[in-house]
């Protein structure tokens, strides 16, 4: 028998569960935006959404399913007037199969809509929304009934990927590649000092156009999305065993100062008190 033959890698496993909701919105439903270091997913059941991840903005239908990989800027918002209902849920991924998952829409089929909707019935059953915001055991529910949730989503999750197609849902009207150039220009000038001139001037337009479209993929103001997207490599580089100095410098802040206050603003607490924690 071949070596190995007997021994079963996991392609990706679900090692917690965070938040499971399902949400109705009406026609003018728009969510700013968030980052967060563990994986979610957002499934449209009915009408169709926007959803904005990084660079890249997206258009979704019913029955399709995007995935937000850690670290990731995403937002949403209803699109074409419907009044979309979603169910989005959180949790941790590893697995050399999470990275299939990333950056991609899925149009899901009978059997994976069927898997996937008995599995938010599962849910609803069995846990409720804590005070925290995260999910929380109903009376007479069993811890074991976790495991069960978590090993449904790794069977969802490889069928995705077996037999579900991948598709290009990705906005490709003017202000959608405006605002994907913008993301790519930070992106690539980020250990540089950045202003809103400065990125106006690599994107070749007008700070008045680079305003309105991040307004408007991006919810939130050009300099905070820059501070928080310098503050997520900072995290990085100081669990990579860097200085308080060296990333502020790496990360072209005025003043260590400065720095300690952005990365206060983001994370809740001071580089030093992060690094003893």
């Amino acid at each position: 028998m071949q070596d190995g033959w007997n021994t079963l890698d996991h392609l990706l496993s679900i090692e917690a569960l965070y938040t499971a909701f399902e949400k109705k919105c009406d026609k003018d439903f728009y969510f700013a935006g968030e980052m967060h270091d563990f994986w979610e997913f957002v499934y449209v059941k009915q009408g169709e959404v926007g959803a904005a991840a990084d660079d890249v903005v997206y258009k979704l239908s019913k029955a399709q399913i995007i995935f937000h990989k850690p670290m990731e800027f995403h937002r949403l918002w209803a699109e074409s007037g419907t009044e979309p209902e979603v169910f989005i849920m959180s949790f941790k991924m590893s697995g050399q199969g999470a990275f299939d998952l990333e950056n991609r829409v899925f149009q899901l089929n009978y059997e994976t809509e069927t898997l996937l909707h008995s599995l938010i019935s599962h849910i609803n059953k069995a846990f409720e929304p804590s005070e925290k915001g995260g999910l929380e055991r109903k009376e007479g529910i069993e811890w074991v009934d976790f495991q069960l949730v978590a090993n449904d989503l790794e069977r969802l999750f490889l069928i995705i990927l077996k037999k579900n197609s991948v598709l290009d849902t990705k906005n490709h009207t003017q202000s959608a590649r405006n605002y994907s150039l913008i993301v790519q220009q930070i992106e690539e000038h980020l250990f540089e000092p950045l202003s809103l001139n400065k990125v106006a001037e690599l994107c070749n337009m007008s700070i008045s156009t680079v305003k309105k479209t991040f307004a408007k993929y991006g919810g939130q103001g050009v300099m905070k999305y820059i501070n928080q997207r310098k503050i997520s490599e900072a995290v990085s580089l100081l669990q990579n065993g860097k200085n308080v100095t060296e990333v502020s410098d790496i990360l072209a802040f005025s003043t260590q100062s400065y720095f300690s206050t952005v990365f206060k603003q983001f994370t809740g607490t001071k580089p030093s008190e992060y690094m003893r924690r």
